[in-house]
């Protein structure tokens, strides 16, 4: 049976055939190429992208929905389905199909041309597929084609009879999308509604790939708006897992995960585009930089939904920090693209999302908790938790201490030089305390509100934005420091 609207188009046909040739005849031009471009390849397999085949897929299907139309049948949908009994991985869009330069992108290796709010690089995200398969396939209603087919690996060995590893994503040949739909059911269900499917054959790590599935990180979809479902499925082998990520979006910055469980969480996200200047885009080169970039800040509406913030480059790195958000950008990453590098690029978009970070800050505070912000912001320790986390520590006080971000005693938030807080001296102070001393009649309404002081975190971070009011300078905790700088505060008496 014929699936409706998977006929490959004749100019896509011909793009196919033509980037196979000419693959061919640079390799016969020159068969040096043959065991450069293996390598490279090799390098890519044992990387820093070998365990992020899945999160590589989703992203680049996230992508081909950047644009795509809302009304077509499975819209804003990803699908991935590991087969342990066909050792097959899939990963299904309802994106854009793909088009002559997707396909110039991935038989090349820094080709690709991503806008600011696209999320790979040069398409070798792609090429983390050889962690798993050498074998990849690529099903589009435009086209059907795969890598390193007999006829691929026959052509190349009859030029180098001698190489002992050939490159994989160089050639891509045609394939008959509807003789596999006939083949495999698994397939065959996905084109009903896809535009587009990845099937990763003769898989190898299987338990990386399941645990992928199952540790599946459901804050994705805070970071790319044109994914509002990720559906994920283990079958075969007795196994017996499904699962469903989707957004809702609630307006005005405001969106719900929701799980197949009736769990759910609720943030704020922040998007905003980043300007890198010309030092840090040097710093990084082509393979990182774009003139502009979207960067993310995403605030949970519950502080105990994140008590230890995260930084994320569409998928969490390993790094930390005591500000309870998320922060996304496509940061400058180590090889194994796990950790901020420390250079100027990152510390410029570290600048940005503390500005954001202290625009979505107040939307968690409430009548009943005028204060509650304060839990969410960084707080220095004796050791920060990571490069990110004590450029925010710096800068999110620093700038937040011109902002109005403190309750006044009627919930009003105000700036610190509008205020006047009992001394901070006062240490022996609870709560209570505060609370009686705020509502007496003879204190005015110039006054943090008593939930200021609801913990010690609190009344860290209300301390440190007095400081940085009186202290443009002020950069670290020292116990001395802080103590000088809060004698210029203007404060009421006990």
């Amino acid at each position: 049976m014929r699936h409706t609207g998977w006929v490959p188009d004749a100019g896509l046909i011909h793009e196919v055939d033509g980037l196979f040739e000419r693959a061919i005849n640079s390799y016969r031009a020159n068969p040096n190429l043959i065991a450069e471009h293996a390598n490279q390849e090799e390098s890519i397999r044992v990387g820093g992208y070998a365990n992020r085949t899945l999160l590589e897929l989703v992203q680049n299907a996230a992508d081909a929905m950047a644009g795509a139309a809302d009304h077509e049948e499975g819209a804003g949908r990803v699908e991935i389905v590991l087969d342990l009994d066909r050792r097959t991985l899939y990963c299904a869009n309802a994106g854009r199909p793909f088009s002559r330069s997707g396909l110039t992108t991935l038989a090349h290796a820094h080709l690709s041309g991503k806008r600011g709010d696209e999320i790979g690089r040069f398409g070798l995200g792609f090429k983390s597929v050889l962690a798993v398969t050498d074998a990849p396939q690529v099903f589009s209603r435009s086209i059907a084609f795969e890598f390193n087919s007999p006829e691929a690996k026959a052509t190349i060995a009859a030029i180098s009879p001698r190489s002992g590893r050939l490159p994989v994503l160089r050639t891509l040949t045609r394939i008959d999308a509807d003789a596999e739909f006939a083949e495999d059911p698994i397939l065959a269900e996905l084109a009903e509604w896809a535009v587009t499917i990845v099937r990763l054959p003769h898989a190898s790590r299987l338990e990386n790939l399941r645990k992928e599935i199952e540790e599946f990180r459901s804050e994705f979809l805070l970071f790319v708006n044109s994914v509002r479902e990720v559906r994920l499925r283990i079958v075969g082998a007795d196994a017996d897992f499904v699962t469903s990520h989707v957004s809702r979006d609630l307006g005005d910055g405001r969106f719900r995960i929701e799980r197949p469980d009736g769990d759910h969480d609720e943030w704020y996200v922040e998007n905003r585009m980043h300007a890198p200047s010309a030092e840090a885009r040097a710093e990084v080169g082509e393979a990182v930089s774009r003139d502009r970039m979207k960067v993310t800040v995403a605030m949970p509406a519950r502080f105990t939904q994140l008590r230890t913030g995260e930084f994320w480059s569409y998928f969490p790195l390993q790094d930390r920090t005591s500000a309870s958000a998320l922060f996304n950008a496509p940061w400058s990453v180590n090889d194994d693209r796990t950790t901020l590098l420390e250079n100027v690029y990152n510390r410029e978009i570290l600048v940005t999302l503390s500005e954001m970070f202290l625009d979505v800050l107040p939307r968690v505070s409430s009548a009943d908790d005028p204060a509650a912000h304060l839990d969410y912001m960084p707080a220095r320790g004796r050791e920060t938790h990571s490069f990110g986390d004590g450029i925010l520590c710096v800068h999110v006080p620093q700038r937040g201490c011109e902002r109005a971000l403190i309750p006044d005693a009627t919930g009003l938030l105000r700036t610190p030089l509008e205020l006047r807080p009992l001394d901070f001296g006062v240490v022996e102070a609870s709560e209570r305390d505060h609370e009686d001393w705020i509502t007496s009649p003879h204190t005015g309404d110039d006054v943090p509100h008593w939930r200021c002081y609801a913990n010690n975190q609190r009344a860290t971070r209300l301390r440190t934005l007095y400081v940085c009011s009186v202290s443009s300078a002020f950069t670290d905790s020292r116990p001395r420091d802080e103590a000088k700088a809060l004698e210029k505060v203007r404060k009421r008496g006990c």
